[in-house]
């Protein structure tokens, strides 16, 4: 892999809101996922975090349902038919938890890219019910969800554009438009 095809995945590599619902994921190609954030390096390689894959309903639409989605947005979220394949949760052990969050961060990241290089599209989410899906997902009291991140197939367009105002928004063609910051303005 060269460095223009690295800057290439992280640029088609956003976060996608709107899904096709009927798409499906091989088993196996979730389970990567996870392995891909299993070798993701680890702060002091205390190695915090779990993960539970959560892709057939019931549960499915459960974990879907109290997530919100693009807050900058005057939007409730996708339906339920717009509703992404998989849910990966992102957890920790609170007894190895203090660089969970740094730890969280790479793992996330890493899984971001390893979504995008198998043709997929995700999100990764902080609003989520960490005590309902402590609940629903039926995890040991040593264990609690700190994000997630949706995945599936988009039925959306993300755009990045340079610009000084950083708020996202929906342009009249319904893009999602991601402005980034200049170069000239994060380079010091």
């Amino acid at each position: 892999m060269t460095f223009d095809d690295l800057k290439d995945l992280m640029q088609k590599n956003r976060c996608y809101r709107v899904f096709d619902a009927s798409y499906e994921i091989p088993q196996s190609d979730l389970v990567d996922l996870i392995e891909i954030a299993r070798i993701s390096s680890s702060a002091r390689n205390t190695q915090p975090l779990r993960y539970k894959i959560v892709d057939k309903n019931p549960l499915k639409t459960e974990i879907f349902k109290p997530l919100r989605w693009a807050a900058n947005l005057s939007w409730d979220g996708p339906s339920l038919e717009e509703m992404p394949t998989a849910f990966i949760i992102v957890c920790k052990d609170v007894n190895l938890g203090e660089f969970a969050m740094v730890d969280a961060g790479i793992a996330m990241a890493n899984i971001m890219l390893a979504i995008k290089a198998k043709g997929l599209d995700g999100c990764m989410l902080a609003s989520i019910d960490k005590q309902k899906y402590k609940e629903l997902l039926n995890l040991d009291d040593t264990i609690e969800p700190m994000f997630a991140i949706a995945l599936g197939k988009a039925k959306q367009n993300v755009i990045l554009k340079d610009d000084i105002q950083t708020t996202y928004y929906k342009d009249e063609l319904g893009n999602h438009i991601v402005p980034k910051l200049p170069l000239k303005k994060v380079l010091l």
